[in-house]
């Protein structure tokens, strides 16, 4: 019935001027329309009880997360995004100082202040995966190293010639190429857009995967080479029956981070706390001297 008001509404245009019927009604019957159609497919809201919440954790992807070094903050929440899709909850960024100026990084933001913006960006994906920033490869490796990672997996082009270590192809299984990687306690790491991995964390990488390319541009976008990477890690668990979760610690521990507090407001003044936080941070920014060079 209110579709058919609007129609005959639109039909009349000795009681409504042309621009309005433009304006206001044909915003408004798209409206309508996609109001329809999500009520005729039945879509349902997304349940964030504290029951699913411990359900999706304990499907998390056991043993794997990743390390992002200087990439940009897009990029970065792109990557975040289908790695929560896919199950992998854990996501260490690195950004070096000198990339504090930056205005395609985080900039001089504090952790809140990224935590928030990062959230902002991947449509609150980030907000159900354990994030940790770190301003130094070796903070980040000492955080590895505590979480028992086995193998730090670098992505490079397939002409990579630092240090001299063979370069494997994503998509070789053979195990004597060291195809078994994707099966132990792993780490995949990724550079910035320009200058890729720095030799401190390439210096620390065990094995160095590439993804082989057959067109003329030669070039893959830093999150579709993630998405790439996980797609086959993920696959190659699933099919060789080895698809561990998380230790008990380490599901408790995520529970803990993620799962907002019942009954004593806690998650409403974390996130009060959070957007002053990220407030502030950008009025401090605005306040610096800005030394780009």
């Amino acid at each position: 019935h209110r579709l058919w008001g609007v129609f005959n509404l639109c039909s009349a245009p000795r009681k409504i001027p042309p621009m309005a019927r433009g304006v206001v009604l044909r915003p408004l019957l798209t409206l309508l329309l996609l109001r329809s159609a999500r009520a005729a497919l039945g879509s349902a809201p997304l349940d964030y009880s504290p029951d699913h919440l411990r359900k999706c954790i304990a499907n998390r992807h056991g043993g794997l997360t990743l390390v992002l070094e200087n990439v940009r903050k897009e990029n970065a929440a792109l990557i975040a995004r289908t790695a929560e899709c896919l199950g992998i909850g854990s996501l260490h960024l690195i950004y070096t100082p000198d990339m504090d100026f930056n205005t395609r990084s985080f900039g001089a933001l504090s952790p809140a202040a990224k935590t928030a913006t990062l959230s902002k960006i991947s449509r609150s994906a980030t907000d159900w995966v354990s994030l940790s920033f770190h301003d130094s490869v070796a903070s980040c490796l000492a955080s590895l190293t505590e979480q028992k990672v086995d193998e730090l997996v670098a992505t490079t082009p397939p002409s990579s010639e630092k240090g001299g270590q063979d370069v494997i192809d994503l998509f070789d299984c053979d195990s004597s190429a060291g195809g078994d990687w994707a099966l132990r306690r792993c780490a995949l790491l990724f550079g910035s857009e320009m200058d890729g991995l720095s030799d401190e964390l390439l210096t620390h990488a065990t094995t160095r995967v590439t993804i082989a390319q057959r067109g003329q541009t030669q070039s893959l976008n830093v999150a579709a080479c993630a998405s790439i990477m996980l797609g086959e890690v993920t696959r190659r668990r699933r099919a060789a029956g080895c698809e561990p979760r998380l230790s008990e610690d380490e599901r408790r521990r995520m529970e803990r981070e993620l799962i907002p507090a019942e009954g004593d407001g806690e998650a409403q003044a974390q996130e009060l706390r959070t957007r002053a936080a990220i407030r502030h941070e950008m009025r401090r920014r605005k306040r610096a001297p800005r030394n780009d060079a």
